[in-house]
């Protein structure tokens, strides 16, 4: 219909998905499993839930790959070089605490695409919400 406008409303995990009888929850909480497969749903999927997440999966997994080893490496780094407690400080953040909230932040996305939410970080929101 010409001049028609559409919003795109993410705000909630429609039940009608393009991957089989799965509910958009569900396949919202796939793409978190494995970033690649939020890929793939988003670029096959029609519910605006579903290609949500799974953009933000993909994007969140390709920030993880670059700042994870990059923070190990400063962090084991720091240890080796910086002598006395600077050094142990730098060594006690990079390595541990960057890394594990990383890994653990994956977990409460999880959770959120779940209960029908949509929680992004790092700015991808905007990123994410301008795309779909």
């Amino acid at each position: 219909m010409a001049g028609s406008t559409t919003t795109t409303d993410v705000s909630t995990g429609a039940n009608e998905t393009s991957v089989g009888d799965l509910d958009g929850s569900i396949v919202a909480v796939l793409g978190y499993l494995l970033p690649i497969l939020g890929l793939v749903f988003f670029l096959i999927d029609d519910n605006d839930f579903v290609r949500y997440h799974g953009l933000h999966s993909f994007l969140y997994g390709l920030v993880a790959a670059v700042v994870f080893p990059v923070s190990f490496t400063f962090g084991v780094g720091a240890g080796l070089v910086a002598d006395g407690v600077l050094g142990a400080l730098m060594a006690l953040f990079l390595f541990p605490i960057l890394p594990l909230a990383i890994a653990v932040l994956p977990l409460y996305f999880l959770y959120n695409a779940y209960t029908g939410g949509t929680y992004a970080v790092f700015g991808l929101k905007q990123i994410v919400t301008a795309v779909v």
